[in-house]
């Protein structure tokens, strides 16, 4: 069972990688950054650190711009990306969902809170949003990627349980 569970690791550290990749999704654009007027020095900055994936320098100019624009989605959708990057789950959710209220793509935020739930270990909620994610976008490769993570994790709980099962079992019954 050791090298099973070592087998795991390396799958789930490979997966890890993946979701990154995944998580890091570029955002569509939205009237604002499709306008090269609405383009300013501190959006220039905020999305060349972005892009850079030098997140926690980005994320102070991301949380300023959407307080200058509080009804730009893809700010938010940013900075819900940056937040999953610095292990802020929570608050990556909360401005997830809120780009989803400004009219962010609804199948993109849903996969994003499914990996964020992944990752803090409730994978029935993950399940839920990455089923609402490929219901919308049915062959979403990022999804699908998710899924693969999601049940590499499952794979890995129950092997824990039968773990610890078998450890609480005499060896001879």
């Amino acid at each position: 069972m050791r090298f099973f569970a070592f087998r795991t690791s390396l799958l789930l550290a490979g997966a890890a990688a993946l979701a990154t990749a995944s998580c890091n999704q570029a955002p569509k654009q939205t009237a604002a950054s499709a306008n090269p007027a609405a383009a300013t020095p501190a959006r220039q900055e905020a999305n060349a650190l972005f892009e850079k994936h030098a997140y926690a320098e980005a994320l102070p100019k991301l949380y300023k711009l959407a307080q200058e624009n509080p009804a730009d989605a893809e700010l938010h959708y940013k900075i819900g990306v940056a937040e999953a990057n610095q292990k802020e789950y929570a608050k990556s959710s909360t401005s997830f969902r809120t780009a989803l209220r400004h009219g962010y793509d609804k199948a993109a935020v849903m996969r994003n809170i499914g990996i964020n739930y992944i990752w803090t270990q409730r994978l029935d909620s993950a399940k839920h949003y990455l089923r609402t994610a490929q219901a919308l976008a049915p062959n979403d490769a990022k999804t699908q990627k998710a899924f693969t993570i999601l049940n590499s994790e499952e794979k890995q709980r129950w092997a824990s349980k039968l773990d610890s099962v078998k450890a609480s079992v005499p060896a001879k019954l």
